[in-house]
This record gives C-alpha cells, structure tokens and sequence, in this order.
C-alpha cells in the first residue's frame, strides 16, 4: 500500500508540489508556516516575521525546502532565505542585508537539492551548488 500524499509547497499564488507524507504551506504574512500531517494543519515556528514570498523544494532522496522574502510595506528588516532539509524545522540559511537595491527575495528555482537560485530586486541573483552551505551573489547586467 502506498501511504504518501502529495506534497504543496504555497505561497501566495506560487505552489509547488511533489510526492512526500507530509505537506508544507508557507503563508506570505509574517512568515506564517502551516504543515498538514495527513490529518490536521498545524504551525511551524519559521524563524522570522519577515513577508515570504517564494518557494521551491526538491524531491527525492535529499530534500531541501527553501522559502524566501524580506521586509515589506511597514516591516523593517534583510533578505531572508530560510530552508528545511528534514521537514520538521526551519532555520536562516542567509540574511542579506538590506541596500538600496536589495530590500527582499522574489522567488527561488532549483535545478536539483544542491542547485538552487534566488532572484530578488534590481537584478539581483543568488546561486548555491552545495544545497545553501555557500551563495554566489550575481546582478543581471544594466542596458
């Protein structure tokens, strides 16, 4: 009998899904993170009150869930990039601080549990090859 459900990863119109027990739905607004164990929704302690805005986890044997965001309207406070490798807790895997051209995180994409890119503000983009030990900080070129 195959007891897995599948898995939605949301946040605000944004969804992603793969197969997994469990579900995670981080909430845009004061980084609210709901999990559903197959029965109920609960909530997850995220760590933060920053606005998180994008989401992407990966499927397989080696999960990772990353969330993303920042300050937002009236919040004051960095860029924020939280992940989850055992889909029990959720910790600051970096804080960017806040520029001019940097106030937050749009989104995150990855290739694989190891590659993962972060896009935020002004061009602004971010890349892990070793599933967020080390960021590579990129800008899209002007013009």
């Amino acid at each position: 009998m195959d007891n897995t459900k599948q898995v939605v990863l949301s946040i605000g119109l944004e969804i992603y899904g793969a197969v997994r027990q469990t579900m995670f739905m981080p909430l845009a607004r004061m980084g609210t993170i709901r999990k559903y164990n197959g029965t109920s929704w609960g909530s997850m302690t995220s760590g933060t009150s920053l606005t998180l805005q994008g989401i992407w986890g990966s499927s397989g044997t080696n999960i990772n869930i990353f969330a993303v965001g920042g300050a937002k309207d009236n919040q004051s406070g960095d860029a924020i990039i939280l992940k989850s490798s055992n889909g029990t807790s959720w910790t600051t895997n970096l804080t960017y601080t806040v520029t001019p051209q940097v106030q937050r995180f749009h989104d995150v994409w990855g290739a694989s549990d190891s590659s993962v890119y972060v896009v935020g503000e002004l061009g602004t983009i971010l890349h892990t090859t070793n599933g967020g030990i080390d960021w590579t900080c990129n800008a899209v070129p002007s013009g």
